[in-house]
């Protein structure tokens, strides 16, 4: 069974992401809230695109189980339990004012 790159939570936050993939794979135009995502992933590196800007980015890849923005405030849990090095942004000219980030034990 292939696992899904991207996908909309049973919480109605967002999921993406799959850091045990050996090599780049991604998913374009992803529906959700309005909004059009583009998820790129692998063992090395996980990015996400909202609308054609950056939002976030992980080296090593991660798998982002709960992800939401709200006004400039951003929440959200990550797999595996190592600390990666991670970029977010709402887009160039906004600072994020709050950034909880959490990693999750495994399901």
């Amino acid at each position: 069974m292939d696992k899904e790159l991207i996908w909309k939570e049973e919480d109605g936050t967002l999921g993406f992401g799959d850091y045990t993939l050996a090599e780049k794979s991604k998913v374009n135009d992803f529906e959700f809230d309005g909004d059009l995502y583009k998820v790129k992933t692998f063992c090395e590196m996980t990015k996400l695109e909202r609308n054609g800007m950056f939002v976030y980015e992980s080296v090593p890849g991660t798998a982002v189980d709960i992800f939401r923005c709200r006004r400039r405030r951003w929440f959200l849990m990550w797999h595996p339990g190592k600390m990666p090095r991670s970029r977010l942004s709402l887009s160039r000219k906004k600072n994020i004012r709050f950034l909880s980030m959490k990693p999750m034990s495994a399901r």
